[in-house]
């Protein structure tokens, strides 16, 4: 506590108050901080953008890259047939390989009145029937008013899931097979397709993206071949000269 004198009015006695005193001492400090200055947001927003543009290019070189893989070389052999594989690496390191998928076979409903004619005389239980109805439909048929005229709207029919698996599962030869003898039987409505197997990049155990940037350091991954990765011409180092 401290006092003051506090002079009121001239000629009069000065008033004695007290009051606490509040000291506030410095911050130690080393010496001034500098100002930490960050990325202005339009470089931000730039370095995003371009990255972007980079990943469509990057996406149509692959795709242009897995049709050349699709294609025939000029000896009229395929360059890639289903079933191959292409060990692939960076540097000395094996990061996976490229590989072609066996070709498989997709089950389709080709005609849906002939599949449905036999799946209702051979698994009438399999077959599931659908009714749509509008919001209005559906509030009349809750209260029951109309529901001689909801019964008699469209059903849309369907195949219970489990029961379309096992058809799908015996036309992996490429043929369909009667569900009940196991043999080759022709399904009325069914097609049958061959699928189009695409390559197919799969990365060895333990390689994540941070290898590349691993190799760039290393050299094993140069700015050369960067560029060429992305179709864009090779920097030129320019030295120092008189």
């Amino acid at each position: 506590m401290t006092t003051v004198l506090i002079e009121t009015i001239p000629g009069l006695e000065p008033v004695a108050v007290t009051r606490p005193v509040v000291v506030r001492w410095p911050r130690p400090t080393t010496g001034v901080r500098p100002r930490v200055v960050g990325p202005e947001r339009r470089d931000v927003a730039t370095r995003l953008a371009k990255r972007r543009l980079l990943i469509e290019r990057l996406t149509d070189l692959c795709t242009a890259d897995v049709a050349l893989l699709k294609s025939a070389r000029r000896d009229k052999k395929a360059w890639m047939c289903p079933g191959d594989d292409e060990s692939v690496f960076l540097g000395r390191d094996r990061i996976g390989y490229v590989g072609m998928p066996e070709t498989g076979y997709t089950l389709a409903i080709r005609d849906a009145d002939a599949f449905f004619e036999w799946m209702e005389d051979e698994y009438p239980t399999e077959v599931m029937w659908t009714v749509e109805l509008t919001s209005e439909q559906f509030l009349a048929f809750r209260d029951q008013k109309t529901s001689k005229a909801a019964a008699e709207l469209p059903a849309k029919p369907s195949v219970r899931p489990a029961f379309w698996k096992v058809l799908a599962e015996g036309a992996k030869t490429g043929q369909t097979v009667h569900p009940r003898t196991g043999e080759l039987f022709p399904i009325p409505g069914l097609a049958v397709n061959p699928t189009n197997p695409s390559p197919t990049f799969h990365k060895a155990p333990g390689i994540k993206h941070p290898r590349i940037a691993h190799a760039a350091h290393s050299g094993d991954l140069s700015p050369a071949e960067v560029a060429a990765l992305l179709d864009l011409p090779t920097p030129t180092v320019q030295t120092g000269g008189t």
